[in-house]
């Protein structure tokens, strides 16, 4: 894998222009790294909720594709595919 250095800023672009340059330094990754896959169809979103419970994944991060990265604020949304509780 190259090296890459990054001497940009770029914390105050929106979501997707972040994502865009995270799919573009995801083009020289080989296994065990990779990118999560990424969609603004609710529909797709509902069918990976369904195929990736079966598979054991937690659930879907949901973020504002227009939002800037804000530091110490939590402005994603984490749907789990269950619940659990921890009973002793």
């Amino acid at each position: 894998m190259s090296q890459i250095t990054v001497r940009a800023q770029i914390t105050c672009a929106v979501t997707r222009d972040r994502r865009a340059l995270l799919e573009e330094l995801a083009t020289e990754w080989s296994p065990p790294l990779s990118l999560s896959p990424t969609t603004s169809d609710p529909e797709t979103a509902k069918q990976w909720m369904n195929d990736l419970a079966a598979a054991g994944v937690e659930g879907l991060l949901i973020k504002s594709s227009t939002q800037p990265y804000e530091s110490g604020k939590r402005a994603w949304f984490k749907y789990k595919t269950r619940t659990s509780v921890d009973i002793v």
